[in-house]
């Protein structure tokens, strides 16, 4: 067989040439991943500039088998160890959830572009950056423009309902919808283990650690105190 990539207006596409003459056109994703000469691949920021350059992982194609292998895999959610049974568990089993989340190749659906600051967050680290309303377009936007998008969505969903103890699920089913994804089904999850206010403040703690001026383009000054202002005043009122 013969194999060729080829780009094209609606996002990446693969050309299968089989010894009998069928073509089979795959396409890749149209936000969040690429494809190369193995198929298509999921993962890594949404941000312009900041995306993955290959798959961090086999797990992120989404090539028939190796797709149903993953699926198999994050149906199983986080090692049993690391399962939040509690509002204290969370803390230790974010990371590694996280991990998780990006070896699946599921992270890009949790990068989003924020309606008010027209700025990227990253809404597994910053579940409240953003209200239930705007994840909840922000996953509708996602699952109008990328089918792989939207599949990643109902993944990561389940990922995360697997890892959580069935007292945790029975307390954050009744808030989520059949529709929601991964990303609110997530923010829900944050806000009933830490209290909006908490996770307020480890927004806010995270933007004032992780801005820099130099990771603004042309060194914007006016940008950077856009971004950086905020929080800091926050924690200024609040002592």
């Amino acid at each position: 067989a013969v194999s060729a990539v080829a780009a094209s207006s609606g996002g990446a596409v693969s050309a299968v040439a089989a010894s009998g003459g069928a073509v089979s056109v795959v396409a890749g994703p149209k936000t969040g991943g690429g494809i190369d000469h193995h198929g298509p691949w999921t993962g890594g920021s949404r941000e312009p500039g900041r995306e993955n350059a290959s798959s961090r992982t086999p797990m992120c194609y989404r090539i028939p088998k190796q797709a149903a292998l993953t699926y198999n895999e994050l149906r199983k959610g986080v090692d049993s160890k690391y399962t939040i049974k509690s509002n204290k568990d969370h803390y230790t089993s974010q990371e590694k959830m996280w991990k998780d989340v990006m070896n699946f190749g599921l992270d890009s659906v949790f990068y989003a572009l924020h309606p008010q600051t027209n700025t990227w967050v990253e809404l597994f680290h910053m579940p409240d950056a953003m209200s239930v309303d705007e994840v909840r377009q922000h996953e509708r936007d996602l699952r109008t423009l990328c089918t792989r998008a939207a599949e990643n969505l109902t993944w990561a969903r389940t990922y995360i309902e697997q890892s959580v103890s069935k007292n945790i699920y029975n307390e954050i089913d009744i808030n989520v919808s059949p529709s929601d994804g991964g990303c609110v089904y997530w923010k829900i999850l944050m806000s009933t283990m830490q209290g909006e206010a908490t996770t307020k403040w480890i927004e806010y703690q995270n933007i004032i650690k992780e801005t820099k001026l130099v990771n603004i383009r042309g060194y914007n000054v006016r940008e950077f105190h856009k971004i950086i202002m905020p929080p800091l005043q926050a924690a200024h009122q609040n002592n």
